[in-house]
């Protein structure tokens, strides 16, 4: 039970931490998705 305890553990650290970074990272992508856009109709 205890190594169930410790993968449990870590799912919910990955979890957090890819929610995280997806909130970080968001922002840049939709600013790269935009310029890219803006490029294409000049």
């Amino acid at each position: 039970m205890g190594s169930f305890i410790n993968l449990n553990f870590f799912y919910i650290i990955y979890q957090f931490w890819s929610e995280l970074a997806f909130i970080y990272w968001l922002p840049y992508l939709l600013q790269m998705f935009c310029s890219g856009l803006l490029d294409r109709l000049k």
